[in-house]
């Protein structure tokens, strides 16, 4: 093990969800009352590894055995992102998905689907994505830094199939990462990618962070 690194822990669970929204370049929107939300966690989150397989070429002999074989590396080509959120919570909805919201006297009381194909005015610029998750140590939580940080600079979303039944309704949210040299360490001041680590030349990390973010009732300015 390397004399530089400290003892690793699992992940449990995740407790919280940052949104940045984006230009079309990628860059933040920072200084905008509706740029940024933190919001409560979502019941789980999946990375999927996307890959181009490479080419399988194979010569059989006339008794069947294989005379040759040749398999090229597969290729990333990207990761997918899917996640649940515990509430309906429209704006949050809005920021990651651009569903717009809907107001009556100066309060946000739903959100719509996008409207379909050609009919549709909405600009998909995708957010950057923030999520925490607990550190744990075999039985209990490690002394010192309490959560992992993930850190996820550029997504695409939208809400996935819904389902209305005898249950607890949640909304499921998907699409895919890219990298996004823009988004640089963060535009948080704040619980970010720090600048010892380097850039995120990546479609996500994760990091130690010994706190996590409050969320917050609607949309708020980066700070």
């Amino acid at each position: 093990m390397s004399a530089t690194q400290p003892l690793t822990y699992q992940s449990i669970q995740v407790c919280a969800i940052r949104v940045t929204r984006l230009a079309a370049t990628g860059a933040p929107l920072t200084g905008s009352a509706t740029g940024g939300y933190i919001g409560k966690a979502p019941i789980m989150v999946k990375l999927t590894p996307d890959y181009n397989a490479g080419v399988e070429l194979q010569v059989d002999t006339g008794c069947g055995t294989i005379a040759a074989y040749y398999k090229a590396p597969d290729q990333l080509k990207k990761y997918t992102i899917s996640f649940e959120l515990t509430d309906l919570d429209h704006e949050l909805i809005e920021i990651l998905t651009d569903e717009p919201i809907v107001s009556s006297g100066g309060l946000t009381i739903g959100h719509t689907a996008k409207r379909v194909a050609a009919c549709s005015n909405v600009t998909r610029n995708g957010v950057g994505l923030e999520f925490w998750s607990k550190k744990w140590n075999a039985c209990s939580p490690p002394t010192g830094d309490q959560y992992w940080y993930w850190a996820l600079p550029w997504a695409f979303l939208q809400t996935g199939e819904q389902t209305l039944e005898n249950n607890f309704a949640t909304m499921p949210i998907e699409g895919y990462l890219q990298e996004n040299p823009l988004w640089d360490f963060g535009p948080w001041t704040a619980g970010k990618w720090p600048v010892a680590a380097g850039t995120l030349d990546a479609s996500w990390g994760v990091i130690t962070m010994p706190t996590i973010p409050t969320a917050l009732s609607g949309y708020t300015t980066i700070a």
